[in-house]
């Protein structure tokens, strides 16, 4: 028996026990778990169809005659499934809607086809609404601000003063002289 990579697993059978999906399964942010699919065929012990990693999700639906559908979407925008139709007995599989049959082998590089075609056709996200400034901080801001400028400019004021009044008196320690280079 395989074994999906992953801490987590759930094994589904068909109903005829024909076919053996095992789901890798891993939590992905806040809760959610994401179950990687690996399709077998349990009459030949084969290994028809699988997802490369982490960030795929599927969810079955068994119908008749070696015929299964496997939703697939992509961690984390999950909104969106795109359904894969599998006939095991012509070894096929049919993506969405689309009449075209396409050999099983060929399913994942089409799955991850179809998805990188959507995520560029998708429209740009929305850029976030402007902040509105909270007048108590801008007013806080200011003040500190002014502050800071009244500070510096006293303490400008004194180092001038401080130097054109002569030697200081001997209880202040000497302003430290200037080294030229």
């Amino acid at each position: 028996m395989h074994k999906p990579v992953g801490m987590h697993y759930r094994i589904e059978l068909s109903p005829d026990g024909r076919f053996r999906i095992e789901y890798a399964e891993n939590e992905g942010r806040m809760s959610h778990w994401v179950s990687t699919p690996a399709v077998f065929d349990t009459t030949r012990e084969e290994l028809i169809f699988a997802l490369g990693g982490f960030p795929w999700h599927g969810e079955e639906a068994w119908e008749a005659d070696g015929r299964f559908t496997l939703v697939i979407s992509q961690y984390p925008h999950g909104g969106y499934g795109l359904p894969l139709h599998f006939d095991a007995d012509a070894m096929t599989v049919r993506i969405a809607t689309d009449p075209q049959r396409h050999p099983i082998e060929q399913a994942q590089r089409l799955v991850e086809w179809h998805f990188q075609r959507r995520a560029r056709l998708a429209p740009p996200p929305a850029p976030p609404p402007p902040r509105k400034a909270d007048p108590k901080q801008v007013v806080l801001g200011l003040a500190l601000g002014l502050l800071l400028i009244a500070v510096a400019a006293m303490g400008a004021y004194l180092w001038q003063q401080a130097r054109e009044s002569g030697p200081a008196p001997y209880w202040v320690a000497p302003l430290p002289k200037t080294i030229d280079f």
